[in-house]
């Protein structure tokens, strides 16, 4: 080990170290924290591939009701053939968290490898994550303020109906895959025999009069039911060589908003591997305003209200 750092002021940063040995010089992290109850889903969920695609993860439930999940991923996303960045995240039920990375570069500055591999393998990394030695350091770790949630009050649609109501409105001669997403948000793939291109929904439940979504939609067209629809071309911030990026927002009058993007490509991160997207404007319209969402979101706000 040459030195180590732990980042800012703040008593649960990371702690980094600069290992050196035969093979060059690599870096390893370590954090704890505590997270609210409930806790939120993505914690017991791997990097979204439609995020991630060059992540490689697996989900395991442990004996005591935690979870692990273990990831291996390039240090800089933008750079996915140089250096790797091994992860080993362990959450127990009660909210306490343990992370431990390594990787074969000197630091995120500087995603070079400087070594073949990172100096911990990922089974090392997972015995450091699951040891029991982290009992007193997590049980020293402050619960969250009373009153925190992981969630927003309102209800989110899952992923799978965010996926359900897509595909309903696609056309049917295109295959799908690659079904995935988050509370509130659902991807998929599609494709028409010229390649799989991402379609992805957001949607959410807004003020009527939400002073932010008004500025997003200034200068959207609004259509005679006074629902506001704003369509853009052109290229994801998080996009390879010749990505495209084809987005219908959507804003209805009662404050549902549905984003529809779609990109000529499975994922994001990826180059364009075709001229454009497969589904054209007016079908990206049709799914952003079907009559669905607000279904869609209406039994699930009954079901809530049977479970009081």
């Amino acid at each position: 080990m040459r030195d180590a750092q732990a980042r800012g002021n703040d008593p649960l940063a990371p702690t980094v170290l600069s290992y050196a040995d035969a093979d060059g010089i690599g870096q390893v992290s370590a954090s704890v924290g505590r997270f609210p109850l409930p806790l939120p889903p993505q914690l017991s969920q791997c990097p979204d591939l439609s995020e991630h695609p060059f992540s490689h993860c697996t989900l395991t439930h442990l004996e005591d009701g935690a979870t692990l999940i273990l990831d291996e991923s390039p240090a800089d996303e933008t750079r996915p053939s140089v250096g790797r960045r091994w992860t080993a995240v362990r959450t127990d039920r009660d909210g306490g968290m343990v992370a431990v990375a390594a990787s074969n570069t000197r630091g995120d500055r500087n995603p070079t490898p400087s070594r073949p591999t990172p100096p911990l393998s990922v089974r090392q990394l997972t015995d450091i994550a699951v040891s029991t030695a982290w009992k007193p350091v997590l049980a020293a770790v402050p619960a969250p303020p009373r009153g925190s949630t992981s969630m927003p009050s309102f209800q989110y649609l899952p992923a799978a109906e965010v996926t359900d109501v897509i595909s309903q409105n696609l056309p049917g001669h295109l295959r799908t895959a690659d079904r995935g997403g988050a509370p509130g948000y659902g991807h998929l793939t599609v494709d028409d025999g010229r390649g799989k291109c991402l379609v992805a929904v957001t949607v959410q439940q807004w003020e009527p009069d939400d002073e932010a979504l008004t500025r997003v939609f200034r200068g959207a067209i609004t259509e005679a039911d006074g629902v506001r629809v704003k369509v853009t071309r052109g290229h994801p911030d998080k996009g390879g060589d010749g990505a495209v990026l084809w987005s219908v927002d959507i804003w209805r009058p009662d404050g549902l908003r549905v984003a529809v993007n779609e990109l000529n490509t499975r994922a994001y991160r990826l180059p364009g591997t075709r001229r454009e997207p497969a589904l054209g404007i007016d079908e990206l319209k049709k799914i952003a305003l079907s009559d669905a969402w607000r279904t869609a979101l209406a039994g699930r706000s009954s079901d809530r209200t049977e479970r009081k």
